[in-house]
């Protein structure tokens, strides 16, 4: 379990909580990171993004968060097989994204620890 992985000297464990998508085990990464006591950071991971950002990172008390924030872009620059779905369907991680979910933690961060 996790005491073992601390044992073997690791700093974090990416997790969905035994569910599919880590909004759905929020109970169970609470109790990872309670019984973490910062001693491993526990990051949830799967199908977060910046609309279930907020209410993970509360609930959890997690402070690392593993997700794609990706777009899919139309096509890519180049010569391809217009044959080829997989050369169509192409993603790639989208920086508006990525800001956004940076401002959730910000703000809760100041929610929880208030600048003087």
């Amino acid at each position: 379990g996790l005491e073992d992985l601390m044992e073997l000297g690791f700093q974090r464990v990416l997790t969905s909580g035994g569910e599919d998508y880590a909004e759905d085990a929020i109970s169970e990464l609470a109790k990872m990171v309670r019984q973490a006591k910062n001693r491993i950071s526990i990051m949830p991971g799967s199908g977060i993004t910046g609309y279930n950002l907020f209410k993970i990172a509360k609930a959890t008390g997690a402070f690392e968060f593993h997700t794609t924030a990706k777009t899919k872009i139309d096509h890519m620059p180049g010569n391809h097989d217009q044959n080829n779905l997989d050369e169509r369907n192409v993603f790639q991680t989208d920086v508006v994204k990525v800001r956004k979910m940076c401002q959730i933690l910000n703000d809760l961060t100041a929610e929880i620890i208030p600048l003087k």
